[in-house]
């Protein structure tokens, strides 16, 4: 940020510098004046694909939907290819409750680019808004490979793949907020009777609560040792 800004004051009138300090304040969540380096970048350069595209995102996460929308479609009207554009299209369109077109936004990227994990994830977010549940769950593990999101653990053991477990142990474990955990722990039961034994990891502030689930056999707060286990899952993993 500090070269980006650097680059500013030496060369006011160069779009490309707004754009990089724009990114830099972006990544910093500094969005309002990430918006004012965009809007900058795109005032300087009419044409300049990426700032329309990254301003419209911005955009989108400060409320501004309508505009959001309308810088991204400047970007596509250049260059309907860029995915990026599409993507961020879908967040202006969900934020206007325009879930359809979301959706459609998002495919449209994916077919551009079908391993583009974050507009996976957000035809995830708009299909579970239509309930339309069978697609949405797989498309939602594309939140693994986001870098702002999940981070995966790593054991010895297998993954859950639903089947019978038949006596085996299995660690479910919170992957998100403490909001999450309480919505998703419903499933316990469901994987309980399955014939396995549940070892639920959890937050400490919900051990508590979340121990008295039907279903779970032991809690594990975060950050202490495992029992022994066969599989595991994370609990946004169970739909």
């Amino acid at each position: 940020m500090a070269h980006a800004r650097k680059a500013v004051a030496l060369k006011p009138d160069q779009p490309e510098a707004h754009l990089n300090l724009g990114v830099a304040l972006q990544k910093a969540e500094q969005f309002e004046e990430a918006a004012a380096s965009y809007l900058r970048a795109v005032e300087l350069k009419p044409g300049l694909i990426g700032g329309h595209s990254n301003l419209g995102c911005v955009l989108s996460v400060l409320g501004k939907p309508q505009q959001a929308m309308e810088h991204c479609r400047t970007a596509l009207a250049m260059d309907a290819s860029y995915t990026e554009a599409h993507l961020n299209l879908s967040m202006a369109m969900m934020e206007l409750g325009r879930v359809d077109e979301a959706i459609a936004a998002c495919r449209q990227a994916i077919a551009l680019r079908p391993h583009y994990p974050e507009a996976r994830l957000n035809l995830a977010m708009a299909l579970l808004l239509q309930g339309r549940l069978v697609e949405a769950w797989p498309e939602y593990e594309w939140r693994w490979h986001c870098r702002e999101q999940a981070t995966p653990r790593h054991f010895a053991q297998p993954r859950w793949d639903g089947s019978e477990l038949a006596g085996r142990t299995i660690l479910v474990y919170a992957e998100q907020g403490l909001g999450d955990a309480m919505q998703f722990v419903r499933y316990v039961p469901l994987v309980a009777g399955r014939g396995g034994r549940v070892v639920l990891e959890c937050y400490e502030s919900l051990a508590g609560l979340l121990g008295a689930v039907p279903g779970v056999a032991q809690v594990v707060v975060k950050g202490y040792p495992l029992p022994p286990f066969d599989v595991h899952c994370p609990l946004l993993g169970l739909p």
